[in-house]
């Protein structure tokens, strides 16, 4: 019935939500930074989102100013952030992309358990983990190449490989069935001209 999604326009990015017939647009933030990438839980209580850039957090966007926020622990690796990217079925896991924090570089896969409160490191390599609706597996983009990962036991087998047209990790979901992959296809064509000098 609603759409979560980051903008600017009042002058900063905050978290905002929409009714799919456009109707009723309320800002759910108000933050001191920027607030980006927010991602609904399951059950349409709790939203994930990347706060601060180096930060994650858990908002409640029904309840008071006070009990809004909570924070994800810091990432217990120097010079290593956790950034949210998609939340299991169940709503007991999240899974992100483990980026340096000087220099932005992803490197590898890490799921929160939200029962647990800790963080497992699943690979070294790849981004942007979606997951199964089994809760178990996700699928992710590593080295422009699709894997499917059990995430109990580690294992990955290869899907798909496109190099040529796998512009980026962002660009691309699962079907809601699991059957089907879509992205972007990208194709690079240009014309050449020549230039007479008068």
């Amino acid at each position: 019935k609603s759409l979560i999604f980051f903008s600017d326009r009042t002058g900063k990015y905050e978290i905002w939500k929409i009714n799919t017939d456009g109707s009723n647009l309320r800002k759910l933030t108000n933050t001191n930074d920027v607030i980006s990438h927010p991602i609904w839980f399951p059950d349409g209580r709790m939203i994930a989102s990347v706060y601060s850039v180096s930060k994650n957090v858990l908002l409640r966007p029904d309840s008071t100013e006070a009990n809004k926020f909570k924070y994800l622990p810091d990432l217990n690796e120097d010079g290593m952030l956790f950034q949210v990217y998609s939340i299991s079925p169940d709503g007991n896991f999240i899974a992100g992309n483990r980026r340096e924090l000087f220099n932005g570089n992803y490197v590898g896969i890490i799921v929160y358990s939200m029962t647990k409160q800790n963080y497992t490191k699943l690979s070294d390599t790849g981004l942007g983990p979606n997951w199964f609706t089994d809760n178990k597996r996700i699928l992710y983009e590593d080295n422009s190449r699709f894997y499917v990962m059990n995430t109990s036991t580690g294992s990955r087998h290869p899907v798909y490989n496109s190099p040529q047209i796998l512009p980026s990790w962002e660009f691309y979901a699962c079907s809601p069935d699991n059957k089907s992959i879509y992205f972007i296809k990208e194709e690079k064509e240009s014309d050449i001209w020549m230039g007479y000098l008068q």
